[in-house]
């Protein structure tokens, strides 16, 4: 919108870049200098300023994933222990049949997870067991449930994507869109993927039509989390600074924070 901030959380510093936020920003989670793991439901009035989780967790976090409606936070650790949190209820976290577990992606409605742990794991939420296993080839460091909850994309560190189908059960050949992305998103759509490289890069995967649309640069090849509300916008979170790029409807270009500039390619 404005850009403006509209509202502050008061919670504990926060640890690292350890936070999630769901995909339609209903959901904001963080894992705590002081060893907690922190979920609240800004969308909810009745929760007020007390937290939905606030948990004393011994392990060192990893990583945090909510899934687009919000209504899921799975916590992975250091140890390869993962969790899943119902954020619509007042319970503990439940720790997730899967050891070893380096990443994870949640589908849009928190009913399904995947989990990176010797092979790609796909688990039923609710039951808490596994429904497939599938082998995916690279060196996987992250990866995106697209809109339905029955395809996932994977990126390895040598820049590849694959496309895995819980359907037909079949694994994509490769595709290489960069030089060894860290960080995925989707838009709420379905029709684009937002990727951040290690060459400083940041792309548009259009997923229509299968193919990069546009690069920025970021400056000194700084590499963060990436956001994408929107088909339309791009958001890069990195150490102290934020930016964005936003694709006008009118003359379909883009345009990027002052920090940033963004080019169409």
């Amino acid at each position: 919108g404005t850009g403006e901030v509209s509202d502050e959380v008061a919670v504990a510093p926060v640890h690292g870049d350890f936070y999630a936020i769901s995909g339609n920003a209903n959901v904001i989670a963080a894992a705590t200098r002081d060893g907690q793991v922190r979920c609240r439901r800004v969308d909810d009035p009745a929760v007020g300023a007390v937290a939905t989780l606030r948990w004393t967790i011994s392990a060192t976090v990893r990583s945090l994933k909510l899934s687009h409606d919000g209504s899921r936070l799975v916590i992975i650790c250091e140890s390869g222990a993962a969790y899943q949190f119902d954020t619509t209820r007042r319970s503990e976290p439940v720790l997730l049949n899967c050891p070893g577990v380096t990443t994870a992606a949640i589908s849009h409605d928190g009913a399904t997870v995947a989990l990176l742990a010797d092979g790609l794991q796909i688990l039923d939420v609710s039951a808490n067991e596994r429904t497939a296993t599938y082998a995916v080839g690279g060196d996987v460091n992250a990866l995106v449930f697209l809109p339905g909850g029955r395809e996932i994309v994977t990126a390895s560190l040598d820049g590849d994507l694959r496309f895995i189908s819980l359907d037909s059960g079949t694994v994509s050949p490769a595709v290489s869109v960069s030089d060894g992305p860290v960080q995925l998103a989707c838009s709420a759509d379905g029709t684009a993927l937002g990727i951040t490289g290690t060459d400083g890069l940041v792309r548009v995967y259009d997923l229509n039509l299968r193919g990069i649309t546009n690069e920025y640069r970021m400056p000194q090849n700084t590499s963060g989390r990436v956001l994408m509300p929107t088909a339309t916008s791009v958001v890069v979170t990195a150490y102290d600074r934020v930016y964005h790029w936003r694709r006008s409807r009118v003359a379909g270009r883009w345009s990027g924070s002052e920090s940033c500039p963004a080019t169409a390619s």
